[in-house]
């Protein structure tokens, strides 16, 4: 049985509760074909692609699944650089989130759960610190992919993530976000550019703040 539940708060405590009986696996983005009855629910004719065209549109087809591996395959063996690059930040960004969440939810747990021991609970602040690094640094890869390919509001989104709050406030100019601009430049200290991108974004009361 495959059970799919994109929303964290809601897989949680039925997740517990089946690995409490030792009932179920975890398969993240990628892995789906570490498992055997995943790669054959979702098999990928990769054979019958044979010109840059078709393995062009079969990346576009996986890509639209996030079979993210299969995509890059399918790119490289297109030709497509800009593309490869474009799936490599996509992935990077996903896995970012999940991890970013899967560090949010040990610190949820280790804050409020009280039936844990201070040691355990100490462990899975460890844990939610650790998991929020990786997250990070994966924040950083996807924006450096996503700044190649000109794709600038994803790129500042990653690196506000990330805290680098000037190289986001630069991207976010350059895709006329000027309000996320201007409160990127506002934590840096540079308030006087901060207020001309308020005025940028007909925020007028805000540039006199």
């Amino acid at each position: 049985m495959i059970i799919f539940d994109s929303g964290e708060s809601n897989k949680w405590p039925i997740y517990d509760y089946w690995s409490e009986l030792n009932l179920v696996d975890i398969c993240r983005k990628g892995e789906e074909k570490d498992f055997p009855i995943l790669a054959k629910a979702f098999e990928v004719e990769e054979d019958k692609a044979e010109t840059q065209e078709q393995w062009r549109a079969l990346g576009i087809k996986l890509f639209r699944k996030k079979f993210y591996e299969s995509v890059i395959k399918c790119f490289e063996k297109s030709g497509d650089t800009d593309l490869i690059i474009r799936t490599y930040a996509y992935q990077n960004a996903e896995e970012a989130s999940a991890l970013m969440s899967e560090g949010e939810t040990c610190t949820y747990v280790a804050r409020h759960n009280l039936s844990m021991s201070k040691r355990e609970r100490n462990d899975k602040k460890r844990e939610g610190k650790q998991l929020k690094s990786q997250a990070i640094v994966k924040f950083g890869v996807a924006a450096e992919n996503f700044e190649k390919i000109n794709v600038y509001q994803r790129a500042a989104q990653c690196y506000y993530t990330c805290k680098y709050y000037e190289k986001a406030g630069e991207l976010f100019e350059k895709a006329e976000m000027f309000q996320q601009a201007a409160e990127c430049l506002m934590v840096t200290g540079n308030f006087s550019k901060a207020a001309k991108m308020f005025e940028e974004s007909k925020l007028y009361l805000k540039s006199f703040e």
